[in-house]
């Protein structure tokens, strides 16, 4: 079973590790307003920040649990999870590791609520790079031009590696929950004009 640390839903009881509305919003009335969740967190920030309700109604509802959004529905747009997400694991470090030890795992399939935003982080904490799914294909092609022409043939994705200097930057990176094979096409430079980085290559 997954870690619970990598779900939205997850609260950490540390009191380093608190979230509030001014972690992402300084300027604020409502920064000192208290987050349990990354996912409380995302609607407590989109509620704060929107012109759509009055400040009495803000108010009440962040500040006192008032009621007076109930027959609302407040879904926090996804920039503004992502964004929730990014600053919960730059707060917490017990979310942060077990990001970190979760990469490359296949529990990941259960109960980790919205994967492709958990892969999406993973990439965040190891500062690598991210490629979502297109929801299309479940393949992606990695490589050079060759590798951009094979991609289109096969109807899959292309993650480009256009030029030798780029190649082993770009090769850091995490894809979609929803992509299940890579085939990688290195660039034929790599081979016959960078002898020296041979080694590299094959790594990939």
């Amino acid at each position: 079973m997954a870690d619970a640390r990598l779900s939205e839903t997850y609260e950490c009881a540390e009191d380093s590790c608190k979230l509030s509305v001014g972690l992402m919003i300084p300027s604020s009335s409502f920064a000192d307003v208290a987050a349990s969740t990354v996912m409380d967190l995302a609607e407590k920030v989109h509620i704060a920040g929107s012109a759509k309700w009055k400040a009495e109604a803000k108010e009440n509802v962040l500040r006192k649990g008032g009621n007076d959004l109930d027959e609302e529905i407040v879904t926090a747009p996804k920039a503004v999870l992502h964004a929730a997400w990014r600053v919960a694991l730059a707060r917490c470090p017990h979310r942060r590791d077990a990001f970190i030890a979760s990469i490359g795992k296949s529990e990941l399939t259960q109960n980790s609520g919205d994967l492709e935003m958990v892969h999406n982080m993973m990439a965040f904490v190891a500062n690598a790079k991210f490629m979502g799914s297109s929801g299309k294909t479940d393949v992606v092609v990695a490589g050079g031009q060759n590798a951009s022409i094979f991609a289109r043939a096969i109807n899959a994705q292309h993650w480009p590696m256009m030029v030798p200097d780029e190649c082993l930057l770009r090769s850091k990176v995490i894809f979609g929950a929803a992509v299940k094979k890579v085939i990688y096409i290195p660039n034929g430079e790599l081979f016959f004009r960078f002898t020296r980085i041979i080694g590299n290559v094959i790594f990939l």
